[in-house]
């Protein structure tokens, strides 16, 4: 997994602790961080997390990230990610969908789980990542990429039952599946 190491608080249950106590440490964690977390969002997203939970939690201390998990990728506004990626997404139209991939609709992972009275907006787009416009100048046109623009006014939790779950800030969001370098198509967990 790729992270900015100030940016994030990665929690792994390798000692296999009760539920209990890594809700504890998820509390802990989130109140480290009271510009970001307000005290009522930190109380909803631990109880977010109790009906959700897996061995490993990660949490983005600040409203700029980038970061993998598992086949997705999701930088947030102002990320070079986002501003080199945000302005070539084409045929943006909104979509009603939590779910970060549309295989992932059959499991539920990679699935956006909201606190009480969130608004959230969800952009649905494609566009030919940055990188692979440097790599392969003659991409043609079914290499394009899925790519959500999520802007949310409340923190949320990404849930995963492999990769663990994401809680972030509130913000704006670009979403897309990572890509397999040998095949250059979409990888889906």
């Amino acid at each position: 997994m790729k992270t900015l190491a100030k940016d994030f608080t990665v929690f792994r249950n390798e000692e296999k602790a009760g539920l209990g106590e890594v809700l504890g440490r998820l509390r802990m964690s989130l109140e480290s961080n009271t510009e970001v977390y307000k005290k009522d969002d930190i109380d909803l997203l631990v109880t977010l997390y109790a009906k959700n939970p897996v061995d490993k939690f990660i949490i983005s201390n600040f409203p700029t990230v980038e970061i993998a998990q598992g086949d997705v990728l999701i930088w947030a506004k102002g990320t070079s990610m986002y501003n080199e990626n945000f302005p070539k997404l084409k045929d943006l139209h909104e979509t009603k969908s939590l779910t970060l991939q549309p295989n992932d609709s059959i499991t539920g992972d990679h699935k956006i789980v909201l606190l009480k009275n969130t608004e959230i907006k969800i952009m649905e787009g494609y566009f030919i990542p940055s990188l692979l416009e440097k790599a392969h100048a003659d991409l043609e046109i079914r290499k394009r990429v899925r790519g959500l623009v999520i802007n949310v006014s409340k923190p949320f939790l990404i849930f995963h039952r492999e990769h663990g779950n994401i809680v972030l800030p509130k913000g704006e969001y670009m979403v897309c599946s990572q890509l397999d370098p040998r095949s250059l198509t979409t990888m889906l967990d």
